[in-house]
């Protein structure tokens, strides 16, 4: 996000992308804190444009791995938390 959009990254990447990491980023954060604390918000809580992110992948094509980039897997709740979001993230 500090250097694009991720859909724009995903269309010209296309079928170069291995695998995509998912996390969220908030330019607002990055601009107060600096840029490593854009990424210190939940998913669905930053700037990442899911809905076009998703468009992106369908457009090239993408069907391989992804990785959730986030904390909060390590209790029950948490990781029920990490899905719901995966979940909406999906549906977007």
């Amino acid at each position: 996000m500090a250097y694009g959009w991720p859909e724009q990254w995903i269309k010209i990447l296309g079928n170069r992308l291995a695998k995509v990491h998912i996390k969220d980023y908030s330019r607002k954060i990055a601009d107060k804190q600096g840029k490593g604390a854009g990424f210190g918000v939940k998913l669905l809580e930053g700037d990442v444009n899911w809905a076009a992110v998703m468009k992106s992948l369908d457009d090239i094509g993408y069907h391989g791995w992804t990785t959730v980039e986030m904390p909060g897997g390590d209790t029950k709740e948490g990781l029920k938390d990490l899905c719901d979001r995966l979940v909406k993230i999906q549906s977007s």
